[in-house]
């Protein structure tokens, strides 16, 4: 049964329709993407490969998914520049993994585990601004700790970048 909707809200952001809030006499219907059937909340992981600190940088931007966790680092990993001893530095301070439940940490901590040849041995920094980011963070640092990878979490940038350059590989 069709219901004609009292109200529809639409959100866009830099011109793209993201979120319908469809209102009824009975419900109200929370419906994302632009036929108002798919997720279309996508968020940014720009990564910048610098062969000459051997360091990868990921600057996210907006929620972070597991699903864009997963495809970042097939890019990663296919890119010919990707070296697998690169010290990698995540910028969350414009992004946020408040969104990622207890059951997408764990699977990404599994991820990791079975990624560690692949990887090698390195350090990762996460820098963020949020105490809920800073939490999460901490988090995955205290699962992944017993990794060949180490992973510092940070709340200023610079600190970041120079534990990353200071710490000699293991």
């Amino acid at each position: 049964m069709n219901v004609t909707p009292k109200a529809v809200l639409e959100v866009r952001i830099n011109g793209f329709l993201n979120v319908n809030a469809c209102i009824n006499d009975k419900s109200t219907s929370i419906l994302v993407g632009h036929d108002c059937s798919q997720i279309n909340l996508y968020m940014a992981i720009d990564t910048i490969i610098d062969s000459n600190q051997h360091m990868v940088i990921h600057i996210v931007t907006g929620p972070l998914m597991l699903n864009e966790i997963k495809q970042a680092t097939v890019r990663l990993y296919s890119d010919p520049h990707f070296q697998a001893t690169m010290n990698i530095l995540v910028d969350l301070r414009n992004g946020t993994v408040r969104n990622l439940s207890q059951r997408d940490i764990e699977e990404f901590v599994i991820m990791n585990v079975q990624m560690e040849q692949q990887r090698g041995a390195g350090h990762t920094a996460i820098v963020t601004a949020r105490d809920i980011d800073f939490g999460i963070a901490r988090q995955l640092q205290a699962m992944l700790d017993n990794t060949p990878r180490k992973l510092g979490v940070f709340r200023d940038y610079q600190l970041a970048v120079d534990w990353l350059c200071n710490n000699p590989i293991p």
